[in-house]
């Protein structure tokens, strides 16, 4: 006889919340019983008698409301530990899981793009904000967002070469996300991996925007097709121009994937196609061809009148907005408007509002409806530092001229007539060693001096991968050019510091009389002692020093050599009697060992230097710092900007910068590249986006004094060319804001959505992270606790020490479920083992203090060990009760008239599932005669994080609890969240229908149109015997197509609206005096 019969509810053992009815039954010849289980029309399972449990045999009752009648409940921070969970578990659509989740500055501007994104009809972005503003942190909110909401799997990042190991650093670093830097070889494989396993082969990858667009990748990805959650591309610009092949790569990205994110700190020009380009890359069938651009643009205009009259004073003039609003009836999209559900409820909301008074949330409202109207303001956003930064600390600079000695000079020419006659006997361009080893002997005579007596003792050659970071990439691409060999791993470097360096065999050339002038000349500068640079420079620390004994001097240098020199030098210098603090960061040094030096840099006292390279100090904040030192000058006018803007930055306290620029007086920097920042002022304020602005120029700059083409007098007129053009280029594109205001969309609209989000705590904080962390150990894993260790002076937040984590149990439940994920960091697997052995474990649960402080871990909702945890809770009611007992003082409920009294609670998840997929957690507060109370019930996710542990029930409380209570109550939330669901049933079927028209109508224009485009170049690759141009447009010809059929289908089926809910929790809730 079999356990179940065919009817009968079951439930899985392995996650009791999973129930079904067994359908059909399979007995097997050796005993073992085989089930089949209905779960849904789409989904019916079949499961061995041992993994299912009869419903009547669950120990407990099987609904909350069963719960209550059996005075089952949970004290408040029991029932906080189930809320949180139902937030992780099934993130709700109006929470920020982004929200205090990184190692960031909490900076309401740069939520702004993620909550453009998620409220968007389409999942695509373009953000433009201005230079420093933090363009990576914003993308890295939008992926940590994405990532709570939908588990991102698949996640491409495309940027210029240059950019690959910053954008690594920054995401592993502040966001705790492991992404891979691809390669050629290593892409491929990857998409080969792709074509063997399908959809369920995660990719958390970077690759660069040079490598996707070969020919040969572009046709891997059309032959693989493989499907993408994310892409983000950064220095998106590159793909602006049409029929380029980063144009091609960008169109089918666009393709690929679910969700697109373009970076770009270019203001482009509105009046020209390159906007209009990069817009079409993203929403084709949005912005289908340019000679209709402009005209979806216009009814933006009064759109935007309308909103900046609603944003002018309190109470705003609604009649005038509504006026305003109007307008966009007078324009050529009038037809595209009159049936618009947004455009008829932002009209009907500004005529009520007109008739009678609205409160300041209604007006809210009002105008998240408007700007829903505005055909920019979900695609596009930029911010510019002005609007958001009310300090700007003075930038001063200071130029140090260094005038060699003698011997100094002497060695220096020594050094350019041995690379001169390097080129002469190897044929390598004279103008790149001559001037690398030029660079390199202005940054640190003795540190060159050292680095060429192993270079003529070996007859090898080499320069650090680090040291060309400034450089143009296809000058300094590793391989490329003079030096042939590429050297993974220099000596001490991180293994997954990706730091290599290159190297060429000199042959005889270290036998020649320059290579003996060179050796001689150095000798006598090395028996002198001779540094008249350090000596300059220790003479202005001494300054420095003396106006402030606790001053922090950050000095940056492009050359390994130069660091480590200044390292031992500055140990031998005191100041007042005390030793000077030295520290030093760049790529070889381990990443564990950059973050102890940081702390110590920024807690101990006395005088203090931090020598760092580019790399070193990528994506690192130094704002407690306000004194740097260019020890030597980059060729590149961004990494001058880069270098500032360690310190000036959103957080900088001082009210001075200072800058100390170290320059070799008669030498490359000091004719081109100092002129240049001179003229423009880069080191006195922020110039923008200099890459984007100048295109190629700087390259080119660099490459005609590396070839060594330019007499003395060219450089300088050279270097004055270009700073007219970059400040002729500046006054086009400040115009170009100016125009673009009447156009954008109105970005105040979502600083209020997100100072709403903030002020509703519509987010998961590190409280109830931590409440949760703990619940679970104390339960599960009685030996494993939290100790919260005592506060010191400048901690921001709470540090703890996790005890017992060496104890068997707790370690084989880290390798079951922490291991099975995928993308780990080396240093989250590095943590498990320290673990193991019961090594100490300084953790926080907030962003900011692990922001300051590199050396704790940081638990997030992302961290593999609390993903463990909330995936093995599931369904535990007994860890996480769904019912509780909510006790809050009236002081702490901030609610008008409240009155003490007893009320019982049902909480209710909504699952909207449409154009676009839904869920909401709301609560329905019952009095005892079973009447709602709307402010309770709209206050009451935040009422229960006030909610603490209490002893017993009170009388009242206890009258609730009653069977006949208990069930009026329910019947009655029952149908309060019945009424709920169909109001949100009948708007959303309104406004889908509306939405899924508009957007079959734009697809159906803009397939068209890309069609014949792709047919015209096709014809013309095939007239002019293009045949691999053909095969990729045949290729994306057909992909195109598939996609539209497949856009089509999904959009058909998002015509219905299904909404539903469920009961999640209840209780009861006390105010007490």
């Amino acid at each position: 006889m079999t356990r179940f019969s065919p009817g009968e509810p079951v439930r899985l053992k392995a996650n009791p919340e999973r129930g079904g009815v067994v359908s059909t039954i399979h007995p097997g010849p050796d005993g073992k019983t085989q089930y089949e289980v209905f779960f849904s029309v789409d989904e019916i399972r079949t499961f061995p008698e041992n993994a299912l449990i009869s419903q009547s045999e669950l120990e407990g009752p099987a609904s909350p409301a069963d719960r209550l009648k059996q005075w089952r409940l949970g004290n408040g921070e029991e029932f906080r530990g189930s809320l949180t969970l139902a937030k992780l578990t099934s993130p709700i659509s109006d929470n920020l899981y982004s929200f205090l989740a990184s190692r960031t500055e909490l900076l309401a501007y740069q939520f702004k793009p993620v909550l453009k994104l998620i409220e968007s009809p389409y999942p695509r972005l373009l953000i433009s904000d201005e230079v420093g503003l933090g363009k990576t942190i914003e993308a890295g909110i939008i992926l940590t967002e994405l990532n709570a909401r939908m588990n991102l799997n698949r996640v491409l990042i495309v940027c210029p070469s240059s950019l690959m190991t910053k954008w690594r650093s920054e995401l592993r670093e502040r966001f705790d996300l492991e992404f891979e830097i691809y390669d050629g070889p290593t892409f491929r494989d990857e998409l080969e991996e792709l074509g063997r396993l399908g959809d369920s082969a995660p990719i958390r990858g970077i690759a660069s925007l040079e490598l996707l667009r070969r020919a040969e990748n572009i046709e891997a990805l059309n032959k693989t097709k493989p499907r993408l959650d994310l892409v983000i591309v950064d220095e998106a610009h590159h793909m602006r121009n049409s029929g380029t092949m980063s144009n091609v790569l960008g169109d089918y990205m666009s393709s690929l994937s679910e969700a697109m994110v373009f970076l770009t700190a270019t203001p482009l020009n509105l009046g020209e196609r390159d906007f209009f380009e990069l817009l079409h890359l993203l929403v084709p069938e949005e912005f289908n061809d340019f000679e209709s651009f402009y005209r979806l643009l216009e009814p933006n205009e009064p759109i935007n009148e309308s909103l900046r009259i609603l944003r002018r004073q309190w109470p705003p003039d609604f009649a005038a907005a509504a006026e305003a609003l109007r307008r966009v009836e007078e324009t050529s999209q009038a037809c595209r408007y009159s049936q618009n559900v947004n455009y008829r409820e932002a009209l009907r909301r500004l005529d009520q509002a007109a008739q009678g008074e609205v409160d300041r949330e209604f007006s809210v409202e009002t105008q998240r409806v408007i700007s829903r109207l505005n055909s920019l303001s979900h695609i596009f956003t930029r911010t510019k530092k002005r609007e958001v930064q009310e300090h700007f600390p003075t930038r001063s600079a200071y130029k140090i001229e260094v005038e060699f000695s003698p011997e100094e000079r002497r060695f220096y020419d020594a050094v350019s007539r041995w690379a001169a006659e390097l080129y002469e006997e190897t044929g390598m361009p004279v103008g790149f060693v001559t001037a690398n080893y030029q660079r390199q002997v202005a940054s640190c005579i003795m540190a060159m001096g050292t680095k060429l007596e192993r270079t003529l003792a070996t007859s090898i050659a080499n320069i650090e991968d680090e040291e060309l970071t400034d450089l143009d990439p296809s000058i300094a691409e590793p391989g490329v050019g003079p030096f042939s060999r590429v050297v993974t791993g220099p000596y001490g470097a991180d293994e997954d510091s990706g730091m290599t360096h290159i190297e060429t065999d000199l042959g005889e050339a270290n036998q020649t009389d320059s290579a003996t002038e060179v050796a001689r000349s150095w000798d006598v500068v090395k028996r002198a002692g001779i540094d008249t640079k350090f000596d300059l420079f220790a003479t202005q620390l001494r300054e420095v020093f003396a106006a402030d004994p606790d001053a922090k001097v950050l000095v940056f240098s492009f050359f390994i050599g130069t660091i480590d020199y200044l390292e031992e030098k500055l140990k031998a210098v005191e100041i007042s009697g005390l030793p000077v603090g030295v520290r030093k960061i760049y790529g070889p040094i381990k990443r564990e060992d950059r973050y102890q030096a940081i702390n110590d840099f920024r807690t101990s006292s006395g005088p203090q230097v931090l020598l760092t390279s580019e790399v070193g100090a990528e994506g690192l904040d130094f704002q407690f710092c306000s004194t740097m030192v260019n020890y030597d000058l980059p060729w590149n006018p961004m990494r001058v900007e880069q270098r500032i803007g360690r310190l000036d930055r959103y957080g900088q306290k001082s009210e001075l910068i200072e800058i100390f620029n170290l320059v070799i007086g008669d030498s490359i920097e000091d004719r081109i590249f100092y002129r240049l920042y001179d003229r423009i002022q880069i080191f006195e304020r922020s110039v923008g986006d200099l890459e984007a602005i100048l295109g190629n120029a700087i390259g080119e700059i660099q490459r005609q004094v590396l070839t060594g083409k330019l007499t003395e007098d060219q450089q300088v007129e050279r270097a004055n060319q270009v700073a007219n053009a970059i400040i002729n280029l500046q006054k086009e594109h400040d115009e170009f804001d100016e125009q673009s205001k009447k156009f954008v969309g109105v970005d105040e609209v979502f600083t209020d959505r997100f100072n709403d989000i903030r002020q509703g705590e519509r987010y998961i904080s590190p409280e109830e992270l931590k409440d949760f962390v703990d619940r679970y150990l104390r339960v599960k894993f009685p030996g494993v606790k939290l100790r919260q260790l005592g506060h010191t002076e400048g901690d921001t937040a709470p540090a703890f020490e996790l005890i017992g984590s060496e104890q068997p149990q707790f370690v084989s439940f880290l390798n079951d479920a922490y291991l099975a994920g995928k993308n780990l960091s080396r240093e989250h697997r590095s943590l498990l083992v320290r673990l193991e052995k019961g090594e100490r474990c300084i953790l926080t649960f907030d962003g900011r203090r692990a922001m300051i402080d590199r050396t704790l871990e940081f638990f997030s909702i992302h961290h593999p060990i609390v993903r463990a945890m909330v995936l093995s809770s599931a369904g535990d009611a007994e860890t996480f009760p769904c019912t509780g007992h909510l006790v809050i003082p009236l002081g702490a409920a901030e609610l008008e008239s409240a009155e003490p009294g007893s009320w019982l609670f049902f909480l209710f998840e909504i699952s909207i599932r449409g154009l676009r997929d839904e869920i909401a957690l709301v609560a329905a507060v019952m009095s005892p005669e079973g009447e709602v109370d709307d402010g309770l019930s709209d206050r009451f996710l935040t009422l229960a994080k006030l909610g603490g542990v209490v002893d017993g029930l009170s009388s009242s409380g206890k009258e609730l609890l009653s069977a006949e209570r208990v069930d009026m109550c329910y019947a009655d939330a029952l149908a309060w969240a019945g009424r709920n669901v169909e109001k949100i049933r009948e708007d959303r079927e309104v406004v889908v229908e509306n939405a899924v028209d508009t957007q079959l109508e734009s697809l159906r224009i803009s397939f068209g149109r890309r069609c014949t485009t792709i047919r015209e170049q096709l014809a013309d690759a095939t007239r002019q015997g293009q045949d691999s141009i053909a095969r990729m447009r045949r290729g994306q010809l057909a992909n195109i197509e598939r996609h539209h059929e497949s856009k089509i289908r999904e959009l058909q089926k998002r015509r219905g609206v299904e909404v539903s809910h469920k009961v999640v929790g209840a209780g009861v809730l006390e105010l007490r005096v």
